[in-house]
């Protein structure tokens, strides 16, 4: 006989279990942990559907809790080849942890693939935490640590510069120029892009140049303080080059700046000129100082290397002494 309303309705009562106080009570303060750290919590299905998407760091990414469940991962993180590597290993049921970088943002993410009680891979449950900060303090002691490399292992001037400049190139910049004061002008040591075809641009031309006194460089040699600008327009060039020089940086590309001096002894003898141009990236505070310090790096190792006299190069007198910075005079 079909069973009675009532006992239906026992039975149905019996296959749903009432929710799990404590689980309810762990998922809450879970909910409430991940809502005030930066990380993110989410979990997407086989097919790499979000199912679920929480925490404050996703306002790094301008997103909303639960924003993008339904959405698919690799439609929304097409253009991170990455991430979408990573997809690829967590969606094969593998576990790991790895780094991966979002809109300028570091995220240390960790990948759990999920199973079913048949063992059938059902999806995977990722948590990613922003370590954008650490991550530039490590990038920052590798590049010290590459230059103070080359800064040791050379006497040959031009040489030594231009792998100084190569080494800033692209980890700290687009392109990179560092300059030596001879007499009244500037003599350009290193000039190193991104693009090949535009370093041979830079190298090619203004080997050296008159200093002019309303010249950004001049400025920054004479006052002994870096310069920051994060974005550039193209009418605010003229500032920071003239003459020849414009021409060339409108061929060459430059959208971020900043000039830094080196100095020994409190004298200026040159500049490390930093830009940006076309990969979008522009220049703030923690980039000014990775600049300075490498600029002091490159101050401590020639002062200690001694007399001007050992250093080899085909430059005059007056440069070979700004390379030694003044440990004859």
């Amino acid at each position: 006989m079909p069973e009675s309303g009532s006992n239906a309705q026992e039975a149905s009562t019996e296959r749903i279990p009432e929710p799990n106080p404590r689980s309810l009570a762990e998922l809450s303060r879970l909910r409430a942990i991940v809502a005030n750290c930066d990380l993110v919590l989410y979990a997407l299905d086989a097919q790499g559907i979000f199912t679920l998407s929480e925490g404050r760091g996703l306002r790094v990414l301008g997103l909303l809790p639960g924003q993008v469940i339904g959405l698919s991962a690799f439609d929304l993180y097409r253009e991170h080849p990455d991430v979408i590597a990573y997809l690829k290993r967590a969606l094969s049921g593998e576990e790991f942890t790895g780094k991966a970088r979002v809109r300028d943002v570091v995220w240390c993410c960790r990948y759990v693939p999920q199973r079913d009680e048949n063992g059938r891979f059902t999806g995977t449950l990722g948590v990613a935490m922003d370590i954008t900060a650490q991550q530039r303090i490590d990038d920052q002691r590798a590049l010290l640590s590459e230059v103070s490399v080359v800064l040791g292992e050379s006497l040959d001037m031009m040489a030594t510069l231009s792998q100084v400049a190569r080494i800033c190139v692209p980890r700290l910049s687009d392109w990179c120029m560092i300059d030596l004061v001879e007499g009244q002008a500037l003599r350009r040591m290193a000039a190193i892009h991104s693009d090949p075809a535009k370093t041979q641009m830079l190298q090619a031309a203004f080997p050296r140049y008159p200093l002019s006194e309303g010249e950004i460089s001049w400025q920054v040699i004479h006052s002994g303080q870096s310069i920051l600008a994060p974005s550039i327009s193209s009418d605010e060039l003229s500032r920071y080059v003239s003459g020849d020089q414009l021409d060339l940086v409108l061929q060459v590309g430059l959208t971020s700046a900043m000039v830094v001096p080196l100095r020994v002894r409190g004298k200026g003898v040159g500049v490390v000129l930093l830009f940006m141009d076309g990969s979008g990236r522009r220049f703030g505070p923690d980039d000014l100082s990775s600049a300075e310090d490498l600029a002091a790096s490159a101050s401590r190792s020639r002062t200690r290397r001694g007399s001007s006299n050992a250093i080899s190069g085909p430059h005059n007198g007056e440069t070979r002494r700004a390379w030694g910075w003044a440990c004859t005079s």
